[in-house]
């Protein structure tokens, strides 16, 4: 399984790389900041963003994710 991270200011270009690098690599694209984010740009809570995050480790394929300047965990 392979896992990659981009990591970038806002506008920098890391959703575009990623979806790119996603389709070529033909791998699953999570992208954080809409996790992160609720409507009218309100933030979740840690703990509940956190629970969503761990279900990462059930993806059994490839996985790319598109992480902005938020604080992000990912266990292994």
């Amino acid at each position: 399984m392979n896992r990659i991270v981009v990591i970038g200011s806002s506008c920098s270009g890391k959703s575009t790389l990623s979806q790119f690098l996603a389709n070529k690599l033909n791998s699953e694209y999570i992208e954080l900041d809409q996790l992160h984010w609720l409507p009218n740009r309100q933030e979740r809570p840690d703990d509940e963003f956190r629970n969503m995050q761990s279900g990462f480790n059930k993806v059994s394929g490839s996985m790319l994710i598109s992480a902005g300047v938020i604080t992000a965990t990912i266990q292994n």
